[in-house]
């Protein structure tokens, strides 16, 4: 097995559309959402809104910290405003949704940079 058949199979047990599915289950339920970002700023997400997949990821923890073993994916909320340097700013906010690893969303992080 290569990186490339590891990517295709995370992709295969996470596809995007579950994903963004995910995260507007997770963050709006049926209403606007005021969401809570770094240092205590808040910001309205409204729906419909542009969400891009930009890093998924699987973690083996070897010990007892943070989510444990699950997956990953960090998110631009409203899209992808820019791209500078290699550094991506999101037009809104960035997401990381947590999962167990049995894919079940767990816990979200709203935060400004990546």
């Amino acid at each position: 097995m290569n990186t490339g058949s590891v990517l295709q199979y995370l992709d295969s047990l996470l596809p995007n559309e579950k994903v963004i599915q995910d995260m507007v289950n997770y963050t709006w339920g049926n209403e606007n959402r005021e969401v809570e970002v770094e240092d205590e700023a808040k910001i309205v997400l409204e729906k419909p809104l542009l969400i891009e997949v930009v890093t998924k990821a699987f973690y083996q923890e070897y010990f007892e910290i943070g989510f444990g073993t699950g997956y990953r994916v960090l998110a631009a909320l409203g899209g992808i405003k820019e791209i500078k340097f290699g550094v991506i700013y999101p037009t809104h906010c960035f997401m990381t949704l947590y999962y167990n690893s049995d894919l079940i969303p767990l816990t979200a992080d709203y935060h400004c940079r990546m």
